[in-house]
């Protein structure tokens, strides 16, 4: 559950699977495929899996 995340849960993604990338669905129905630290990198408080946080740059 990528809301605990912050919380200090475990985050729970297979980032090394599929050569370290995954495919993404967004709202606007477009499909973009990024790795995972484009999407989520606590160190850097960046997280595009909070519906909350996604759109800030």
């Amino acid at each position: 559950m990528a809301h605990f995340w912050k919380l200090g849960g475990a985050v729970e993604v297979a980032a090394d699977r599929h050569q370290g990338a995954s495919n993404y669905l967004w709202v606007d129905g477009h499909v973009s495929n990024h790795p995972f630290e484009e999407t989520f990198d606590w160190n850097r408080r960046f997280d595009r899996w909070d519906p909350g946080t996604a759109a800030e740059p």
